[in-house]
């Protein structure tokens, strides 16, 4: 009995989530690192993994905002689209963002305030890393936003 109790302790606390699965509210800005202006029409995405069985993957959901004149962004805490989010292994969530003059920029940002900075003077070096990132055979919903005017070629 004991034993039956402790398994089933255990069995539960390597469950995610028994319930809905809701997606984080955040809001912030996205600035220049160097200059401290913001950089107005960056498209910020909020992106979340699923969990799997190898090293590759798949993106669950991804959302995306425009910044404002303010160089500011926000999301609103929602439900996940889909109830494998809510039974599998989330990671998340994530954040990059797209701005044709300084290219796509990974962040290790996180919490419900974030700061979202680039330089223009890393930009070639952004963009040159992103032609690369949009030829890729298999592209990852990144793509979309990120390369909306590159033909990927098959």
């Amino acid at each position: 009995m004991v034993l039956i109790s402790i398994a089933a302790a255990v069995s539960t606390a390597c469950v995610p989530s028994l319930g809905p699965f809701r997606l984080a509210a955040a809001h912030g800005s996205v600035v220049d690192q160097d200059s401290g202006t913001p950089i107005v029409g960056a498209h910020v995405v909020q992106w979340y993994r699923g969990g799997g069985f190898s090293d590759q993957q798949p993106t669950y959901h991804l959302r995306t905002a425009e910044t404002g004149s303010n160089g500011a962004f926000r999301f609103e805490s929602a439900l996940a689209p889909s109830p494998r989010m809510w039974l599998l292994k989330t990671y998340g969530p994530q954040y990059s963002f797209y701005h044709p003059d300084y290219g796509l920029e990974h962040t290790n940002a996180s919490g419900a305030e974030l700061a979202l900075r680039s330089s223009l003077n890393r930009a070639p070096e952004a963009k040159a890393a992103l032609e690369r990132y949009c030829q890729r055979e298999a592209p990852n919903p990144l793509t979309k936003i990120a390369c909306p005017n590159l033909l990927i070629s098959r």
